[in-house]
């Protein structure tokens, strides 16, 4: 188990030996089990792009869309048997989190966004497509009912200020 003073940043990490929740701690590096143990070699910098979000210290979301395991992580909602994650969702803005995705290309699997922004991409994409493929005479037929209901939906709301300038607000 590393120690909370062992950090990517040191030039050492610190391994605590013992049982831990899955069984005894044994150093990556002789496979021995000890109490303490210094590697002497120095840790390769892991590329880490939540730590690049703007929010990283005050954030405690866990499925963050800017984490290396995205995909394995989940959120624990609030239900009788505890009171759940604090948050269960990313507040970093989709610019943000592409803008930090962009350093790191290929290592994240979904380029920094949400599972619900890949989905209304891809259903974007596909609308996008199914539209190219319509003849014009079915664009054209379908602009023109947009058009139409537009205007139905102003007249509709210049006859509710008519009627509130003359008799006041309903109700």
């Amino acid at each position: 188990m590393l120690l909370p003073s062992a950090t990517r940043r040191n030039d050492v990490q610190t391994y605590q030996g013992g049982e831990g929740l899955t069984g005894p701690t044994i150093c990556p590096v002789c496979g021995t089990k000890t109490e303490e143990h210094r590697l002497l070699e120095p840790i390769s910098p892991t590329p880490s792009p939540n730590e690049d979000c703007p929010g990283f210290d005050s954030c405690s979301v866990n499925k963050c869309p800017l984490s290396l395991r995205y995909a394995e992580l989940g959120t624990v909602l609030a239900d009788k048997n505890g009171p759940g994650d604090p948050e269960t969702r990313c507040l970093a803005r989709r610019k943000t989190r592409e803008t930090i995705a962009a350093k790191y290309p290929g290592l994240l699997a979904n380029g920094g966004l949400l599972d619900r922004e890949v989905r209304r991409d891809e259903r974007k994409r596909k609308a996008r497509v199914r539209w190219q493929a319509l003849p014009e005479e079915e664009k054209a037929r379908r602009k023109a009912g947009l058009a139409e209901a537009r205007q139905k939906t102003r007249r509709s709301g210049k006859a509710l200020e008519e009627r509130f300038k003359e008799k006041g607000p309903i109700g």
